[in-house]
């Protein structure tokens, strides 16, 4: 868990916590009181280009490739777009000029490269050899290095729910119904997610999608159930939008509570 935004942490150590999660690929679970959180804290775990890095769908984990004192330069993490993240880290109380090289990140010399400052929103390049940088002391810079100018994100799925809870109103058939809403904060398009088979009888689920928004409707059928509660688990998966590969999946909880035994059959 991080303790970024927590108190006696500068702005410089909260930036360096969430680069360090986002390249090592760990889970962004927030340990600060959300309540109280100053206009840094919240820029700082809200930035998408950092947050993509750490959403990549290769789920590839950045490691040390080259240590000088107190500051390291953090790689090995390609990217599902051909780019390449990179974070140089100083521990050191002053300031460090760094040199990145491109055999760093496991590139020729001779290749042109485009850079992306994740933290100022600034792309340079082309530039060949490597990349000269400039880390203030408890602070990192994290780049993204690539081959063109363009450094799109990957969806970064963000849900209003994991759970639906309904209650049967009536003894006589009813449809209840409710949407979960799966939006992507990413550039990527993401395909419609899809619907695991095994559902119990009572309920079904379909994907609706509107730009970027994607709702994954529940419709519940009462008819013939007997009175208690009931339980299901909806799994929707989706596919990197490049390779097509599995991505990721979504589970939310759907309950649903009968009072009185439900007769007949459900019209529609």
């Amino acid at each position: 868990m991080m303790i970024v935004g927590m108190p006696g942490l500068s702005e410089a150590r909260n930036r360096s916590l969430f680069s360090l999660w986002c390249i090592m690929a760990s889970p962004l679970m927030a340990g600060n009181d959300l309540r109280k959180m100053s206009r840094s804290t919240i820029q700082i775990l809200t930035n998408l280009e950092a947050i993509g890095v750490n959403q990549d769908p290769l789920g590839m984990q950045g490691h040390i490739v080259r240590r000088t004192g107190n500051v390291s330069i953090w790689a090995g993490k390609p990217l599902y777009d051909g780019s390449h993240a990179v974070l140089v880290f100083n521990q050191e109380s002053s300031p460090a000029d760094v040199r990145v090289e491109w055999s760093d990140i496991g590139n020729a010399e001779t290749a042109e490269l485009y850079v992306r400052n994740l933290w100022t929103h600034i792309t340079t390049g082309p530039q060949t050899g490597g990349i000269s940088v400039h880390v203030a002391p408890d602070d990192v810079v994290m780049l993204r290095v690539s081959k063109s100018d363009s450094f799109s994100l990957p969806p970064i799925i963000v849900a209003d729910s994991y759970l639906v809870s309904l209650r049967a109103t009536d003894t006589i058939p009813q449809k209840l119904s409710a949407a979960i809403t799966i939006a992507n904060k990413g550039s990527d398009e993401l395909p419609l997610w899809r619907i695991q088979k095994g559902l119990p009888d009572w309920i079904s689920v379909t994907v609706t999608k509107n730009g970027k928004i994607q709702n994954l409707n529940s419709v519940i059928a009462t008819a013939g159930l007997k009175k208690g509660f009931y339980h299901a688990i909806v799994r929707a998966d989706n596919t990197e939008p490049v390779s097509g590969k599995p991505m990721s999946a979504v589970y939310y909880d759907v309950d649903l509570e009968v009072p009185n035994d439900v007769g007949g059959v459900l019209r529609e």
